[in-house]
């Protein structure tokens, strides 16, 4: 009696390529030093031992028109829908 083996040509496709995703993730990934942060500027109210409460600080007139300019240029109804696209991207 003869075993044969039948696999599905898709899922072995498949497997392939998640053997080289698996390979080339750390690839990818950006390494802590590549990755900058920004400070949001903000005010310290109170500090209790290692705890702050912070107070951010709004706008500034020029920031808020350069964002009503973008939604402008983007043909967006409000500077609302400036921000969302741009803190969605």
């Amino acid at each position: 009696m003869k075993s044969e083996s039948k696999f599905d040509p898709k899922i072995m496709e498949d497997l392939i390529k998640f053997g080289k995703n698996i390979m080339d993730a750390p690839k990818l990934v950006s390494a802590p030093d590549e990755i900058s942060l920004e400070v949001t500027p903000h005010d310290i109210v109170q500090e209790i031992d290692k705890t702050r409460l912070l107070h951010y600080r709004s706008l500034t007139e020029k920031q808020y028109k350069m964002i009503e300019e973008f939604a402008k240029r983007n043909g967006m109804l409000n500077a609302s829908q400036a921000l969302e696209k741009i803190l969605n991207s």
